[in-house]
């Protein structure tokens, strides 16, 4: 699977991804997707380091290496599964409140 999504900046690609792990850490939660599709789709060791590459937030960066480690949480300690998603989301969500939400079309003129 790819999904290409163009963001012109590594600050609201931060954004973004944040928003985007809350929504699937969500979903694990409510239990309408498996943690391996949340792996698959964004939390992985790789994706992690692509996101370094391109600038984006270490903080984004670090959280997401976090995520990666839901399946050792689930497997070795399943008790404490729920209360570390929550951690995560509310980590996710602390990111988005420090840092500014961005003009959509700052970059796009024409569009307003």
């Amino acid at each position: 699977m790819a999904l290409e999504v163009e963001i012109f900046n590594a600050d609201e690609a931060g954004r973004f991804l944040a928003m985007a792990a809350i929504g699937l850490l969500s979903s694990v939660r409510a239990g309408v997707i498996e943690l391996d599709e949340a792996e698959r789709l964004l939390f992985s060791p790789g994706v992690a380091s692509v996101f370094r590459r391109k600038g984006i937030s270490s903080v984004v960066c670090d959280l997401v290496m976090e995520c990666c480690e839901l399946e050792d949480v689930l497997g070795l300690l399943p008790n404490r599964f729920d209360s570390e998603v929550v951690r995560l989301i509310d980590a996710f969500s602390e990111y988005l409140t420090v840092t500014a939400p961005l003009d959509a079309y700052l970059d796009h003129v024409e569009y307003r």
